[in-house]
């Protein structure tokens, strides 16, 4: 009888522990937590993009970007669009489709030559 008493008293002593310790976290969630205002979230950085703050690394031109999907017989699908040898590709500042082979493709401008590979499978970029 001894034992059962001194173990429902034990029972209750612990039950009072963990009871307290659970009242002191809810009350330390309760407490007033602090809270950025508009003007320190405006002060933080964009974590999306890099800015230049070099004005020489800027560039002005646009970054041209070509994509070769896929090449059947004489035709190059290059940006979604399909073209052959001589023809002017749309939005490209005078790039044109110089030659087509298995899996090479070249365009040029005035200025430069490009290869776009079919089986690298990568956007090629100019700037």
């Amino acid at each position: 009888m001894k034992n059962i008493f001194l173990m429902i008293l034990l029972t209750i002593n612990v039950l009072a522990i963990d009871k307290e310790a659970i009242e002191q976290k809810i009350k330390a969630l309760s407490d007033a937590r602090v809270i950025l205002n508009s003007s320190d979230i405006d002060m933080l950085n964009n974590p999306f993009y890099q800015v230049v703050t070099n004005k020489s690394q800027q560039n002005t031109e646009p970054v041209l970007t070509f994509t070769l999907s896929a090449i059947v017989e004489k035709r190059a699908k290059i940006n979604n669009k399909w073209y052959e040898v001589n023809e002017e590709i749309d939005g490209s500042n005078g790039y044109k489709v110089v030659s087509i082979k298995n899996d090479i493709v070249g365009i040029s401008n005035s200025n430069n030559y490009k290869e776009l590979n079919l089986k690298d499978f990568q956007n090629v970029q100019i700037n």
